[in-house]
């Protein structure tokens, strides 16, 4: 059976450069491991984002400074989680997909949300990369400017709320995926994908 469970929280730093936004959605889970070279586009731009990874993610080449940061994202969770005592998360491939269309898709129609863009669903969304086989499927997004270490900053907001740390360090998470994209104002776009099989 697949279950959804939502929750959302604003969080403004008020005088602050940057304005924080998390959303988080649970659904359910999904395969693959982490990539040696995951690629990043770094040419798509906030008015072509759309249709750009609508069916060709992985044709994204290599913003070095973008993979960096997904890779710190994907690192620094499983360091949080190990902290906690839970199993590392192993790296999707395809759910990383999803997760790039998905900070794409906020930064060229400029919405922030957990869910797709159109009314679809985080499984509809999965679906197209083929993850069809799941059980729970959950996403945290950020959406920020000005953040010297956006990362970390999501991450440790995220861990600040007791729902999302509840989420984040539950115990049936099993994979992860992560995809950022900057637009052409310099707004950085965060997804973090989980799910379980």
């Amino acid at each position: 059976m697949k279950k959804l469970y939502s929750a959302t929280a604003k969080s403004c730093a008020g005088s602050k450069p940057a304005i924080l936004v998390f959303l988080l959605c649970a659904l359910a889970g999904c395969q693959s491991r982490y990539p040696e070279n995951p690629k990043i586009d770094s040419s798509v731009n906030q008015d072509s984002a759309a249709t750009s990874l609508k069916s060709e993610p992985d044709a994204r080449e290599g913003d070095e400074k973008i993979v960096a940061l997904e890779r710190k994202a994907f690192d620094l969770m499983n360091q949080k989680r190990a902290g906690a005592g839970l199993k590392p998360l192993v790296w999707n491939g395809e759910l990383a997909k999803v997760a790039r269309k998905h900070s794409v898709d906020m930064a060229g129609h400029n919405f922030f949300s957990v869910q797709p863009f159109g009314g679809r669903t985080i499984g509809d969304q999965a679906a197209e990369f083929g993850i069809k086989d799941w059980k729970h499927l959950g996403r945290m997004v950020a959406a920020y400017t000005g953040v010297p270490n956006p990362v970390e900053t999501a991450i440790e907001r995220w861990l600040a709320s007791n729902e999302r740390r509840q989420y984040l360090f539950d115990s049936r998470w099993q994979e992860t995926g992560v995809g950022i994209f900057v637009s052409k104002t310099g707004k950085l776009y965060l997804t973090q994908d989980f799910l379980s099989k």
